[in-house]
């Protein structure tokens, strides 16, 4: 029941919204904890006892932390912090378990076998509980947040099993902290005639990027990386545009379906994506591509480890000796380092995501360290008459950056990756060779509809951009232009959209992180 599937785009989705829309508000609650519960069993089935452990045990140890600070004899500092590392602990351990075991016993049995020639540990398939890596997450969030005395500690265990089971955002995101989607999950407020509106042009809008581009766009992606040492040159340089153009459109539309499918519940999700490509560093990029996360990571990763009492000692050391630009950069990379093996690590059981997170610490730590050097070049006077230029130059130069991390991200292992890297600069064919296109396994009517769908994306993300709207909402506010923009969003994905004889169904892409 995947969001752009039949089943739950014409049957869940319209039945699960009907029926919370006719109950009174006790209902409703019933009504989305069951569409929620029915949704996951039909991915993970018995795997949803580890959904509902998580939920009973964040729950349980959130009202311990919350009773403990509220004790009259609580210290100032230090209250339920055992029980919160517990909790942590708890939450963190089953996600590594259920994620990482094979991979730590796959690499261990190649140490040892380096070692001793035997390969001790045996190697068993396990299953993963969809969405882990998401719920997990907020649940540690929920847990930190109680301790840190932003939220009280949640007294009903259903109030807290509906946020972290939420069904539009427990497959892919985005990550939601608890104060921001709780209550209005629980008020269980029917949705208005204008949310319905947005929530289904939204929908529409992210299915068109998703089954008309993305879906084609992966048969080409699959092809070349599937037998990367046929290829070399432009075809690698194109290749990892493509697949950066894949992900964004898949993973932005599947966002796009999630934050449709919560306004039909009166429920509104954060953005998780805010025009990407116009990022002139890559720090800004991060800022813009999977927010939810780069915010998760800052909150709970980056700003308690640059705050705490060690790496600030740290800083004022260094600032006394060496200035203030070494202790920033020095105490903004000793977090950063772990932020970006966790973000690798986030992603999956590979090395190269491992890499791939190693490879964005190595640029925003390089930004950091070069600021000065580049805050002079941007006074040169070239620069100051024509600051688009500038801009021009910065988004151009992070666009290789980033297509370079989606090469060794997609790759399937660091060696490929590496492989793929070092073949751009190999023997090529020419770029405009029909014969090179052509046999990637999409005819020519289906790229063109490819550039029909990033024209139009193109043109959507430059008008939000200058208007610095957020998010992908109609500015209409008459219905007529709304129900024009619907139809023809519909005709589009019925028309071209990539299915039936010649295409096979295509899974999402962070489903499986």
């Amino acid at each position: 029941m995947a969001y752009h599937g039949n089943l739950y785009i014409l049957l869940f989705l319209p039945a699960a919204v009907i029926l919370y829309s006719l109950v009174p508000v006790r209902g409703r609650r019933v009504i989305l904890l069951l569409a929620n519960i029915l949704f996951y069993i039909s991915f993970s089935r018995t795997l949803l006892a580890f959904l509902v452990g998580t939920a009973l045990f964040t729950w349980l140890v959130g009202l311990v932390i919350g009773k403990k600070l509220a004790a009259p004899d609580a210290p100032l500092q230090g209250a339920g912090k055992k029980w919160l590392i517990l909790g942590i602990l708890g939450v963190i351990g089953t996600l590594g378990v259920m994620k990482y075991t094979n991979f730590t016993l796959a690499n261990l049995n190649r140490v040892i076998e380096i070692i001793s020639g035997s390969r001790p540990f045996i190697i068993r398939k396990m299953a993963v509980p969809l969405g882990i890596s998401f719920y997990s997450m907020e649940a540690v969030s929920y847990l930190t947040d109680v301790y840190w005395k932003r939220i009280p500690a949640e007294t009903n265990f259903f109030r807290m099993l509906l946020f972290l089971s939420f069904f539009p955002k427990i497959m892919e995101g985005p990550i939601s902290r608890y104060e921001e989607v709780a209550p209005s999950l629980w008020e269980c407020r029917r949705a208005t005639m204008d949310e319905i509106e947005q929530g289904t042009i939204r929908i529409l809008w992210g299915l068109f990027k998703k089954v008309v581009a993305a879906d084609r766009l992966n048969t080409v992606v699959k092809t070349v990386f599937s037998d990367y040492q046929s290829y070399s040159g432009y075809v690698v340089v194109g290749i990892s545009i493509l697949y950066t153009i894949q992900l964004y459109l898949e993973f932005s539309g599947s966002i796009d379906i999630a934050i449709g499918s919560a306004r039909m519940f009166g429920v509104k999700l954060m953005e998780n994506f805010r025009q990407p490509f116009f990022a002139q560093n890559a720090s800004e990029f991060w800022r813009r591509w999977h927010i939810s996360l780069g915010v998760w990571f800052k909150n709970y990763i980056f700003y308690p480890i640059t705050l705490s009492g060690p790496v600030k000692k740290w800083s004022r050391n260094t600032r006394k000796k060496y200035g203030r630009q070494a202790a920033k950069v020095g105490s903004s990379m000793m977090a950063l380092l772990p932020l970006w093996l966790c973000n690798g690590l986030w992603h999956g059981p590979q090395w190269n995501y491992i890499f791939y997170g190693v490879y964005y610490f190595f640029f925003l730590s390089l930004e950091n360290i070069l600021e000065p050097v580049l805050e002079k070049i941007r006074k040169i006077s070239l620069f100051v008459r024509y600051p688009k230029l500038l801009a021009a130059l910065r988004i151009a130069k992070t666009w290789v950056i980033i297509f370079s991390g989606e090469l060794f991200f997609r790759a399937k292992g660091f060696s490929d990756g590496m492989h793929m890297f070092l073949s751009i600069f190999r023997p090529y064919v020419s770029p405009f060779k029909d014969s090179v296109w052509t046999h990637l396994g999409i005819t020519r009517s289906d790229w063109c509809a490819v550039f029909f769908v990033v024209v139009i994306v193109i043109i959507v993300d430059c008008f939000i951009e200058w208007k610095q709207q957020k998010g992908a909402e109609l500015p209409f506010r008459h219905p007529l232009p709304r129900m024009v923009c619907a139809c023809t969003l519909f005709v589009l994905v019925l028309v071209l959209g990539a299915y039936g004889a010649g295409y096979l169904p295509v899974d999402l892409i962070y489903a499986g992180f």
